[in-house]
């Protein structure tokens, strides 16, 4: 089959990928061909994050909507401005029988990697090395690099900018990352701090992952509160894709989140269940989007990536192994395909 300039584009940059690195010429082709099955479906997704305007575009646009979704959140007249320089919100609350009104500082629960900080480089380096793509050792090795100086950290475009903002207005950062409770965090508060993101707080507002300790968070809010094993509440912690569910409901608990950011659609409060796989997973994922199509752009903000996420591991996408990328294809391509076939003739 001749091979189309784009297929042969990428073909090229698959086997030239290792050239730069230090390799010699006779680990090169060896190694070429054996991980290019890996290389290949990510090489033009990797490049666009790196190298599109557009994808920079995009960055801004979400973060220039929401400056202004807050702007206008917090012009409520509910939200007052404490002595501690945090904004806070009136809210109801039942105590001992009975309507209270309590208060509550505002905030907003944003990822990190890929929301906040750019990690292309990481990203682009497990292209070189894909044997490192699960090593501890190599993802603690970058996210101390990252900590070392601020020059070593590139940040998404408009995140910045727009956390000092929300910061002078009085609201609250914070931060539920996937990043490892005992491996990352002491370098991850220390590039936050070199970015100019710190606070008095801060070792508060990073919520990192350990994943014992959220099941048993999340096992301990259902029962606090009594949730029936079939409400929502109760699948949004216990049978939830999301793996953040319980972080976040914990700030629910003390905060008044006004606004949640992430590249992944879990970064945001939806319900997939934890058994659906591939297309059932796929089917409830865009389901969730379209039931929440009101939140996007007011309250959730999603940030774009091409790379990696949920969209690509939940949903039967894996790298080296095209049949269901290819199956989704030859769906969407079917309506036209069948009206070509007998139309085609006339064009």
């Amino acid at each position: 089959m001749k091979l189309r300039p784009s297929l042969l584009i990428t073909a090229a940059l698959s086997l030239s990928l290792f050239a730069p690195l230090s390799a010699s010429a006779e680990e090169h082709a060896q190694n070429s061909a054996e991980i290019s099955s890996l290389t290949l479906p990510h090489v033009y997704g990797f490049t666009w994050q790196q190298a599109a305007a557009e994808r920079k575009a995009l960055c801004y646009q979400t973060y220039n909507n929401a400056t202004r979704a807050m702007q206008a959140k917090i012009s409520d007249k509910r939200f007052k401005r404490h002595r501690d320089g945090r904004l806070y919100s009136k809210c109801e609350a039942y105590g001992q029988g009975r309507r209270q009104l309590k208060e509550k500082p505002v905030a907003i629960i944003l990822d990190l990697d890929e929301t906040v900080i750019d990690n292309g480089a990481y990203d682009s380096w497990l292209l070189f090395y894909p044997e490192q793509f699960k090593s501890n050792k190599a993802s603690v090795a970058f996210f101390t690099y990252q900590s070392l100086s601020p020059d070593n950290v590139e940040t998404m475009p408009g995140a910045i900018e727009f956390l000092k903002q929300c910061r002078s207005w009085g609201i609250t950062p914070i931060y539920i990352t996937n990043r490892d409770e005992k491996l990352h965090r002491a370098a991850t508060l220390q590039t936050l701090k070199n970015l100019g993101l710190d606070s008095p707080t801060l070792e508060d507002e990073l919520l990192c992952r350990d994943k014992k300790r959220d099941r048993q968070l999340s096992e301990r809010i259902a029962e606090e509160n009594h949730y029936d094993p079939d409400s929502l509440a109760a699948k949004e912690l216990l049978d939830n894709a999301s793996d953040k569910a319980s972080r976040r409901k914990l700030i629910e608990e003390k905060y008044e989140v006004i606004g949640f950011f992430g590249d992944d659609l879990y970064d945001h409060p939806v319900i997939v269940s934890l058994s659906a796989k591939g297309e059932e997973a796929r089917a409830q994922r865009e389901e969730q989007v379209r039931q929440n199509a009101r939140h996007f752009g007011w309250d959730w903000f999603v940030l774009p990536n091409s790379v990696y996420g949920s969209w690509l591991e939940k949903s039967g996408f894996k790298a080296g192994h095209t049949d269901e990328a290819i199956k989704v294809l030859r769906q969407t391509a079917q309506p036209f395909d069948d009206w070509y076939k007998e139309n085609g003739d006339k064009y």
